[in-house]
């Protein structure tokens, strides 16, 4: 109440996109070191010349800020959801919960429907760039047109298979071009020594695309209920507590897919240029730095808790309506 409502609405647009400017900002550094460049390096391998901003010209830095700023809306559209699902099935079928729900899930639908758009291009770009990490994510050793595609499975680095996965006979030649009889180079054709840890690459990208395809059916459920049912879309138990259930997924398609970009690029920390062994580095002051970022997310998730916890006994449009009952009574 300190604030007029256009005054704190204005705080909270800014912070919002001064938020998702952050972190697009941010994924410039990541797409470099995925696709580095903007500078040239002498005869002795020194680094002669720089265009710091040649990064955001390029698809990789547009592709990969996409993929990441709906992966972390949807993640917390669906968690926020799920908390509020959580007090609707718990009574408090106020104007409050009936918004929050509205709001959360109109967001978390709309980007998870819209994430296999970008990941499909985000895909494509991987197999131009990086077939290494490309073969990785579907455990694919031999190189060969109408490549298929897996879904589950284990990679075996000894037996070069990919045994208990269900094969999709040219799906990984079409996620990669759009063209079912494209050849996809395999891991067969990479040095071993270049190969970056395949059973993790692989498992990871499968919890990812996993956890959004159940996040996305959940979107497509709520449009359903709501163009059909209208206000009337919260009738349904199920829903309710599939949101309650599925309310981590979105954080955990969003860790798994960081580890399928940072672990398949290994052996590389600048893809085809430094490898990572290369580039750890000797300060003893790593481990202080590390224990100070652990404390400050700490203090951060603890501050979050509580107030979530605050908002969640907070309701203040039930208070009103509570009033407003009160008053026509009297």
């Amino acid at each position: 109440d300190k604030l007029r409502p256009f005054t704190h609405w204005l705080c909270a647009v800014v912070i919002a996109v001064s938020g998702a400017a952050s972190g697009i900002l941010v994924l410039a550094v990541n797409a470099w070191m995925q696709l580095p460049v903007g500078f040239s390096l002498d005869s002795a391998g020194h680094v002669a010349s720089t265009a710091p901003l040649a990064i955001f010209k390029t698809f990789a830095w547009f592709v990969m800020s996409l993929h990441s700023t709906l992966a972390c809306y949807m993640a917390v559209a669906f968690a926020a959801a799920s908390i509020y699902a959580y007090g609707w099935l718990r009574g408090r079928r106020d104007a409050y919960h009936r918004a929050a729900l509205h709001i959360t899930l109109a967001i978390g639908a709309i980007t998870a429907i819209a994430q296999p758009l970008a990941g499909d291009s985000i895909a494509k770009f991987v197999y131009r760039t990086q077939p290494t990490k490309f073969a990785a994510m579907e455990g694919h050793f031999r190189t060969e047109q109408y490549a298929p595609l897996h879904i589950g499975g284990l990679p075996n680095t000894q037996t070069h298979e990919t045994p208990w996965a269900i094969k999709i006979p040219g799906g990984l030649s079409f996620l990669a071009t759009h063209d079912p009889s494209s050849t996809v180079t395999g891991l067969d054709d990479v040095p071993r020594d270049l190969w970056p840890n395949v059973m993790l690459t692989h498992l990871a990208f499968q919890v990812m695309v996993g956890c959004g395809t159940l996040l996305m059916i959940a979107g497509i459920w709520f449009w359903y209920r709501w163009w059909r049912y209208r206000t009337r879309f919260l009738e349904s138990r199920m829903l309710l507590r599939t949101l309650i259930i599925g309310g981590p997924l979105g954080f955990v398609a969003l860790e798994a897919g960081w580890m399928v970009t940072e672990a398949g690029r290994q052996p590389w920390v600048i893809n085809g240029y430094l490898r990572t062994a290369d580039a750890v580095t000797p300060s003893g002051s790593v481990p202080l730095m590390f224990a100070i970022f652990v404390s400050l997310y700490l203090l951060l998730t603890a501050t979050m808790i509580v107030l979530m916890r605050r908002l969640g006994r907070y309701t203040p449009y039930l208070e009103e309506e509570e009033a407003s009952a009160q008053s026509v009574t009297s």
